[in-house]
């Protein structure tokens, strides 16, 4: 079920908005893109064991023969890395999906991300491919989705890599993703864990990391 996206803002599971008359929606919170990278061309790899990721640098917006604004042009069967000013901090019992606005969708764009589960907390992050052969341009700052927050029955917490503070990129988005810097038992976000958690040993798409996992009564994990 989804839910009210002043619930979202009442409980601070979601901030950055800059203009509220219109981002907030009926079931939903419109997110803009606000920073662009492009991808390295490095070759990606993934299995169940291992990844690599190609990273990406920074790409900055610029003026076009279209848009006198700082805007980025996808060229034609191209893609961008964005991450947004709106950051969320998701609660036990929340997620979160990304859908694209139907502008977009209409004239050929599609908005890639997976799942925000239950502990996610980062900026929104989001890939924008371009499926026609000729190029688009998107403003910096413009709507280009919506955030649909919805109710989640899971035990456990993320805590993983993609997890970053606000103002801050994710570590792949100017190089490689550095896999020795997960949160550990003694790390400042371990100690602030509540009680009814722990921290349990789990994979991260093959990686090492932690997972924030729900004690039943006997302290044995749910």
């Amino acid at each position: 079920m989804f839910i009210n996206p002043q619930t979202a803002i009442k409980n601070g599971w979601i901030t950055g908005i800059k203009t509220p008359q219109k981002q907030i929606q009926p079931n939903a919170i419109d997110f803009t893109a606000d920073k662009a990278f492009k991808l390295s061309n490095k070759r990606f790899y993934i299995s169940e064991t291992s990844k690599r990721m190609r990273g990406s640098h920074p790409y900055n917006p610029h003026a076009t023969d279209l848009e006198i604004q700082l805007s980025w042009e996808i060229q034609g069967n191209g893609m961008l890395d964005f991450l947004s000013d709106v950051y969320v901090n998701l609660p036990p019992g929340v997620a979160a999906q990304l859908v694209i606005r139907s502008s977009l969708a209409r004239n050929g764009l599609l908005l890639v991300s997976g799942l925000y589960d239950s502990g996610f907390k980062g900026h929104i992050g989001f890939l924008l491919h371009n499926c026609h052969r000729t190029s688009a341009i998107i403003t910096q700052g413009t709507r280009v989705g919506q955030i649909v927050f919805v109710q989640s029955t899971s035990s456990e917490l993320y805590t993983g890599e993609y997890n970053h503070g606000a103002g801050t990129d994710l570590e792949y988005q100017g190089g490689s993703v550095k896999h020795d810097d997960m949160i550990g038992p003694g790390s400042h976000e371990a100690k602030l864990i509540k009680p009814e958690y722990e921290l349990k040993e789990g994979t991260d798409l093959g990686h090492k990391t932690q997972y924030l996992v729900k004690k039943n009564n006997k302290g044995d994990n749910l």
